[in-house]
């Protein structure tokens, strides 16, 4: 087989791209398997429930795309939405994004905001990062409670070097109790949507191998009984995790380099481990779908939860180095990690204290889990980029193009640069 343009992976990033590709009237293929992206599945006692980040944010130009797409328009649902998603801070549930609740604020809570407030340094209202535009705008007592939905480390490491741009519009105005929000249900409607409207270029099957010089992948097409095919490329757009992609790359000529085999290699370093657990639905105390833990005072820093006909499936994500994978495989230490997720989702008022275990439990590793970013890693994935782009391979998607800060908006942003730049 053969096509102008090779995608790999249909997750937000890959379905965004081969839409735009189709809008163009290009010539191009997915390799997928049926759990890539937000349609990554678990199961427990044959009940199927999404696994990892299931959130789907949005700008504006990602807003006017779907409606375009899918003949939608912002008074549908399209996916999550956001009154179910909530942040634990302080202990309390707090609602994403503006996790400071005005009307939970005490009055010197309250007399000290709108003081900052009044005082607020307007010259910062431009500023680049995030931090700063919140003074700017608010003042210093929002610039200083406000919470992000990332792991207490990463906001003390990136909160200055987060655009304003991708993250003002998620802030609700001082003065706005009801402001208007785009309702929407499950983000995997929208990519469902997004893949039947390109279905016909969609292959199925587990990839093996990249050959970089005959612009060639090589993937089975049966996955239970095996079968390899070769498919033939004129360029490739890699949306899968970057030191996953690095695994598959395979060169006819030589061994990769010792800078490019080390390049990725470093890059291969947090995994997320979930722990998926079935209870009844009456035992839950909380009405979020989505709950942060950006305080990281809990094993986990995010819980999914999926109610289904009286029963509900709490996901919780745990980020954990490579060098405690091989503790993963052992049951013992799994149960540990299991009662310790129990007894936090107690501790935390998501289940009940009175529920003493879960009707069912399954565990699960998902790679990756959140991308560290110093100047070793930026190093790293420069050198890979590089590399890759001179081979004809771009990337597109935080996980693929390895970079922090981003989220699903900009996998339209990225697509629209790879094809103008192809």
């Amino acid at each position: 087989m053969a096509s102008k343009f090779l995608i790999l992976g249909s997750g937000p990033s890959g379905l965004i791209m081969g839409n735009i590709l189709k809008d163009k009237g290009e010539d191009f293929s997915i390799i997928t398997t049926k759990n890539d992206g937000f349609g990554s599945k678990g199961t427990t006692e044959k009940l199927e429930y999404a696994l990892g980040q299931r959130t789907l944010f949005w700008e504006s130009n990602l807003q006017i795309a779907l409606e375009s797409w899918l003949s939608l328009n912002s008074t549908e649902c399209l996916g999550i939405n956001q009154l179910k998603a909530s942040v634990f801070y302080k202990g309390a549930f707090h609602q994403y994004p503006f996790q400071n609740n005005l009307a939970l604020l005490g009055w010197k809570d309250k007399a000290h905001l709108y003081w900052d407030y009044y005082m607020r340094n307007k010259r910062l209202e431009r500023a680049g990062n995030f931090h700063d535009w919140v003074k700017g705008n608010y003042g210093n007592f929002i610039a200083k409670e406000i919470i992000l939905p990332h792991t207490w480390k990463t906001v003390k490491e990136d909160l200055m070097g987060i655009d304003a741009s991708s993250y003002a519009q998620k802030v609700v105005p001082l003065g706005s109790k009801n402001k208007e929000i785009i309702c929407f249900k499950r983000p995997t409607d929208i990519m469902n949507a997004l893949r039947n409207r390109i279905k016909e270029h969609i292959e199925e099957g587990k990839v093996r191998a990249v050959n970089l010089e005959q612009h060639t992948v090589f993937y089975d097409t049966d996955l239970k009984y095996g079968g390899t095919t070769d498919f033939h490329y004129g360029k490739l757009i890699n949306s899968i995790a970057l030191p996953k992609f690095m695994e598959l790359v395979d060169s006819d000529d030589e061994e990769l380099s010792d800078i490019i085999e080390v390049a990725w290699k470093s890059l291969k370093w947090n995994n997320m481990f979930v722990v998926s657990m079935v209870v009844p639905t009456s035992f839950l105390s909380v009405a979020s779908d989505i709950i942060y833990f950006p305080d990281r005072e809990y094993l986990f820093s995010k819980v999914n939860i999926e109610r289904k006909n009286g029963y509900s499936v709490v996901v919780s994500e745990i980020s954990f180095r490579r060098n405690d994978e091989e503790l993963l495989k052992n049951e013992a230490y799994k149960k540990k990690i299991t009662d310790r997720v129990e007894w936090d989702l107690k501790k935390a008022g998501v289940v009940k204290e009175n529920m003493f275990t879960s009707y069912s439990l399954y565990t699960h590793v998902v790679s990756p889990a959140y991308i560290i970013c110093d100047m070793e890693y930026g190093a790293s994935n420069s050198v890979l980029q590089n590399y890759l782009e001179h081979n004809s391979v771009y990337n597109i998607g935080r996980f693929a193009q390895w970079l922090p800060h981003m989220r699903v908006e900009h996998s339209l942003t990225r697509a629209n640069e790879i094809q103008e730049k192809i």
